[in-house]
C-alpha cells in the first residue's frame, strides 16, 4: 500500500507492505509490531486524559511517543523510496519538527490499513459460526 501525504507544501510518498516490519527492524533493531503497540496505546493516553480534562493539546509531548512516530514514518518512507537519504537528513528537510507530527492520524492509520486482509475467513468465524 503506498500512499503520498503532503508536509509542508512536499509530497511524501510512504509505502508499508510485507517487509516493513523486516526494514524496520534492521535499521532500528526493534520489532515494528511492539514499537507500533507503545505508539498506539500512548495515543489512547494522551486521548482519554483530554477526554476526561486531565490534559490540553500543549501536553501532547507529555504522552505521546513522538521517536516511535518518526521512525515508522521514515521506515514507510523509505520503503516507498529505497533511495531515501538517513532519518537525521530526512526529518531535516522539514521546517518545523511538528510538520510530521500532525500527520499521525494519516501515518498511523495507513500502517494499519496495511495490517487488513483482503481474503475472506475459510472457517466461518466472520460469520458467527466457531470451527
Amino acid at each position: 500500500m503506498e500512499h503520498t501525504i503532503t508536509i509542508e507544501g512536499k509530497d511524501i510518498r510512504f509505502r508499508a507492505d510485507g517487509n516493513l516490519g523486516r526494514l524496520y527492524r534492521f535499521y532500528f533493531r526493534k520489532d515494528l509490531f511492539k514499537d507500533f503497540g507503545k505508539l498506539q496505546k500512548s495515543v489512547e493516553v494522551f486521548l482519554l486524559a483530554k477526554e476526561a480534562g486531565e490534559a490540553t493539546d500543549d501536553d501532547i509531548w507529555r504522552y505521546v511517543e513522538f521517536e516511535l512516530l518518526e521512525n515508522l514514518a521514515w521506515a514507510m518512507a523509505k520503503k516507498a523510496d529505497p533511495n531515501l537519504v538517513d532519518i537525521d537528513e530526512w526529518f531535516s528537510q522539514f521546517e518545523k519538527l511538528v510538520s510530521v507530527y500532525e500527520k499521525i492520524d494519516e501515518i498511523m492509520q495507513m500502517f494499519l490499513d496495511s495490517l487488513a486482509t483482503t481474503v475472506p475467513p475459510k472457517n466461518g468465524i466472520a460469520e458467527g459460526r466457531r470451527p
